[in-house]
């Protein structure tokens, strides 16, 4: 009797504590999000404008990544690390060719979320 009182006894704290512990589970924070206008932009061939995305980042800044298409963007400085919100600016030239064109933002969190938001641009003459 006394060996079953014991094996119930350790059962039972082996429960307890199997709760306790998960209550110091670690919450992630939600992904970055990403904001453009909506709409097309028009560039003139060679000319330039001035882009912005403004970004919210819970988990802390860790990177960013740029694609283009249609020209060039540049981008004189990134948000600083574990910053959680901010604008990236750049200025975008227009190429030598009438068409549609592009720059899409991917921010990386963290915790390796990412989101990405696209500029829409139409090249004209």
């Amino acid at each position: 009797m006394k060996n079953l009182r014991s094996v119930f006894l350790l059962g039972v704290l082996a429960v307890v504590m199997s709760l306790t512990s998960c209550s110091k589970d670690e919450v992630t924070p939600q992904g970055p999000q990403v904001v453009v206008p909506e709409g097309t932009q028009e560039v003139a061939i060679g000319d330039s404008k001035e882009l912005m995305f403004k970004i919210n980042v819970p988990g802390g800044f860790a990177s960013a990544t740029i694609e283009t298409a249609g020209g060039e963007f540049a981008v004189p400085a990134n948000l600083e690390q574990g910053a959680v919100s901010g604008e990236i600016t750049g200025m975008f030239v227009a190429g030598d060719e009438v068409g549609p064109g592009a720059v899409t933002l991917t921010v990386i969190d963290a915790n390796g979320k990412s989101a990405m938001g696209t500029h829409s641009l139409e090249i004209i003459e």
